[in-house]
């Protein structure tokens, strides 16, 4: 919540830079949305938040469904998929309204009967196309009066719409012919939203008159609604539950007509009045903007202490920035006297001057992209490599202050034409146009072309277009996708006409500067380490995965890994995968093989005359080899895994030498044990019979059991041995365990 106080606070955003304006994002790939293959022109229509769906209209016959002479609309899907959304019959041109941020559903309008059995009048109605092909009709009953689409929630289980008409299946019991707004739900039902009003109500479906939840609707009216708030019959916003409540005053304080922009969740409103709503920081009587928040307290965002009016600019749908412009000098860094500049008040209350302030020079509002970084126009030089003497350029302010100049090097006044900011901004990217072949971007045809403001610089959205290309509003939420205008056939893409095309420019799918590497020693157990290259290409993460061979190991998904046992003789790779929101690219290091590792550290078998000693095996090898040493010297023609001890070995140690190999990789392990010349009995009490053979084994000793009657130990535990603890016997001398029975 933004706190009452009406802070003037400057954060230092007076640091500058210049960027290059050859910008060092890759470019972006371009792909064909509509037709393209007559001389049809195509007009975009709107794409999915989500990315997944474009829609647009033409008249080129792009689908058999299509029969008519007529405009139609179609979407295309991420995949290519194409839709025709409308009927593709009758003589009227239906008109693009809205998209479920999923691409699921389509909202159009049109004033022919797609649906006959439910539309039998001429007046324009609202119709819903779902990605499945099932078409519905939203508005019902509306006979004689058109019905205007107001909106959609993001599930589609919710659309607003309005309609003159008193449809009294519906609760309208208006006596003459008044606006009023409706809620279809997602089955089937629909109810009046705006009951008991006696004044027709008018909603902005720019201006979120259903919040993306479905839960609250948003109108105008000169109806007091509200006689606690409202108390006059001049213009004001309210909101109101879809599902039915009161209605509650979004500008408050006002005596003058006064209409709202709402956030996409319905809980925030922004307004600029001349009223002073709050007395105490509003002194004058100039416009000045406001700020309605979820509690439905009422901040001056403003000046408010000059004769110098406000106007709203631009603003972020989760209300961190607010950006206004006006000639009142709200920080001492703005010295310009008279010029209008641009400031930004953010959510913790802090006031930024975001255009210069430095000279009489005005400042144009141009977007603000999702990462908080501000575009403007001005002919204020703010930077040293602003050489151009005073004429218009394009400017870049971050969100942490750094100041970028985006048009450099540009001879004479630069022409920007751009979307129009909406209220709140729903552009992640901010577009614009011009004549100017800005310097360094690759852009040389003389013609209108889109650029993307960026803080690496100005981006040529697509290269390669002869006539240029124009913007359209239409962009993914996270800005990987936006659409785009062009009569050029793009080079790829399956235009082959002259005709007036929509297209898309998508992030380019993420590519790497180089190659992974992989550091370690080779063997099981170390860790060995993975080093990604640079990723190229705007918003991409990297993962990493390792191989075996070419299979994936489960669960060893971080840029370390040990080698295990079953890696051994194998080959180990680390792979790099880049995602952003179009796809993703991989890449895998050298491989790098991994030597066989011993399976045991100790001899197997016990040290006892007669008996065998087993050597260790290899994982990983191809082959392995033996040699035996009985103390330093060579045992001659003992080079298999097992050795058979005799009694020139008692008192001896025995080493096992083995080397498994694969390939050039190899490695040896080393084992040794000592074979006791004589049998000492150890102690056995309290061990399990196995326990116990196996104590009695490494001494030199073999041994069988017997059960018998004792206790000091659980049943079926060694009590003792025959002959006790610390008899002296031949190497190989049996002993008797004794166990509880």
């Amino acid at each position: 919540m933004r706190r009452l106080a009406f802070t003037l606070v400057s954060l230092g955003l007076v640091a500058a830079s210049a960027a290059p304006a050859l910008a060092s994002s890759p470019p972006r790939s371009v792909r064909l949305v509509s037709g393209g293959a007559g001389s049809q022109i195509a007009a975009p229509g709107g794409m999915a938040a989500k990315g997944t769906r474009t829609v647009f209209s033409t008249d080129e016959k792009l689908l058999p469904a299509d029969t008519n002479a007529t405009p139609d609309l179609y979407a295309r899907d991420a995949d290519g998929t194409l839709q025709l959304v409308s009927s593709g019959a009758g003589t009227d041109t239906p008109v693009f309204r809205g998209i479920s941020p999923d691409g699921e559903r389509t909202w159009y309008t049109t004033t022919h009967a797609d649906l006959p059995a439910s539309d039998s009048d001429s007046s324009v109605d609202v119709y819903e196309r779902r990605r499945n092909g099932q078409l519905r009709q939203i508005s019902v009953g509306n006979g004689a009066f058109d019905a205007t689409f107001l909106g959609g929630s993001a599930d589609g289980d919710h659309v607003l719409w309005s309609t003159a008409e008193t449809i009294t299946a519906a609760g309208d019991a208006d006596v003459t012919p008044l606006n009023d707004l409706f809620d279809r739900r997602g089955d089937g039902t629909f109810r009046l939203v705006t009951p008991n009003t006696a004044v027709a109500v008018t909603a902005d479906p720019t201006r979120h008159a259903l919040s993306d939840d479905g839960v609250l609707a948003s109108f105008s009216t000169t109806e007091d609604l509200d006689n606690a708030k409202d108390g006059d019959l001049t213009l004001d916003t309210y909101s109101v539950p879809t599902l039915g409540g009161s209605y509650t005053l979004l500008t408050p304080g006002t005596t003058t007509p006064t209409s709202a922009f709402v956030n996409s969740s319905g809980t925030l409103a922004w307004f600029v009045t001349a009223d002073p709503v709050d007395p105490d920081l509003d002194t004058d009587t100039v416009d000045d903007v406001y700020e309605r928040d979820s509690d439905g307290v009422t901040h001056l965002l403003s000046g408010g202490a000059s004769s110098d009016p406000a106007t709203l600019v631009g603003a972020m749908d989760d209300t961190s920035s607010t950006v206004f412009s006006t000639a009142e000098a709200l920080l001492p860094t703005d010295t310009d006297g008279a010029g209008v500049d641009l400031y930004e008040r953010r959510d913790d209350d802090t006031l930024h001057l975001i255009s210069g302030g430095t000279t009489g020079a005005a400042a144009s509002f141009i977007g603000e992209n999702a990462d908080g970084s501000i575009i403007f126009q001005t002919s204020d030089d703010l930077l040293p490599a602003d050489t151009d003497g005073g004429t218009s350029d394009v400017y870049l302010r971050k969100h942490d202050g750094v100041l970028v100049l985006l048009t450099p090097d540009t001879p004479g006044a630069l022409g920007v034409v751009h979307p129009g900011a909406a209220i709140p901004g729903t552009l992640p990217r901010t577009v614009f146009t011009t004549t100017v072949d800005l310097p360094g971007t690759g852009d040389t045809n003389g013609m209108s072309d889109v650029y993307e403001a960026l803080p690496d610089g100005a981006h040529l959205l697509a290269p390669g277009a002869a006539s240029g290309t124009n913007f359209t509003v239409n962009q993914a939420a996270d800005g990987s996708r936006i659409s785009f205008l062009t009569e050029s056939p793009l080079a790829g893409t399956g235009d082959a006409d002259d005709a007036q095309d929509v297209y898309e420019a998508d992030f380019a799918i993420p590519t790497f500067s180089g190659m992974v590497t992989v550091a370690g020693t080779g063997k099981v157990g170390s860790t060995h380490k993975c080093t990604a290259p640079t990723v190229i290409g705007e918003a991409a993460t990297a993962s990493f995965s390792w191989l075996r061979d070419a299979t994936a190991i489960k669960a060893a998904v971080t840029a370390s890994y040990r080698p295990v046992a079953a890696d051994a003789g194998h080959q180990l790779r680390c792979r790099v995968t880049a995602t952003n929101p179009i796809g993703s690219g991989a890449i895998n290091s050298a491989p790098r093989g991994i030597a066989p590792v011993a399976a045991a550290n100790r001899l197997a078998g016990f040290p006892i005359v007669g008996l065998k000693l087993t050597c260790t095996t290899f994982a990983g090898a191809a082959s392995t080899r033996y040699a035996w040493k009985r103390g330093t010297r060579s045992v001659k023609g003992r080079t298999a895994r097992t050795y058979k001890i005799g009694r020139s070995d008692l008192g001896k140690r025995l080493t096992c030498t083995a080397v498994g190999r694969t390939g050039v990789l190899s490695s040896t392990a080393t084992l040794r044990l000592t074979v006791p010349s004589r049998c000492v009995v150890p102690a056995v009490r309290g061990l399990t019979p196995l326990a116990a053979k196996t104590r009695l084994g490494n001494a030199g000793c073999r041994s069988t059991t017997t059960k018998v009657s004792g206790s000091g130990v659980a049943r079926g535990l060694a009590l003792s041995t025959s002959p006790g603890k610390g008899a002296k016997r031949a190497n190989g001398a049996r002993i008797t365990i004794r166990v509880r029975r």
